[in-house]
């Protein structure tokens, strides 16, 4: 379990948390975002301070790792943390039941 500030990104001076040792994919899925942050140094790092988009089918450009992030066994998966904040809805914008 790794447990740190953040640096850049919409997370920017917050602490998260991963459960997996090379960061985590933060996920915002009703504004179709995501961005990846690595784990450096004893923090998370954005590895851009502007979201990616995010696509139903796999990457096709070259260097694109969102879905390699979310898929192999070094990064977790957040959802983003407004996301349903305040509006009784769940984490992925649904009913929470």
């Amino acid at each position: 379990m790794l447990q740190g500030p953040c640096q850049g990104g919409p997370l920017d001076g917050t602490e998260a948390v991963s459960r997996f040792p090379q960061g985590f994919l933060l996920v915002d899925k009703p504004a179709g975002a995501c961005w990846i942050y690595d784990w450096r140094d004893g923090q998370f790092v954005a590895r851009s301070a502007d979201p990616m988009p995010m696509q139903d089918g796999p990457a096709d450009q070259p260097g694109d790792s969102r879905y390699r992030a979310a898929a192999e066994p070094h990064y977790d998966v957040l959802a983003a943390p407004w996301v349903g904040a305040n509006t009784g809805e769940g984490a992925d914008g649904g009913d929470p039941r």
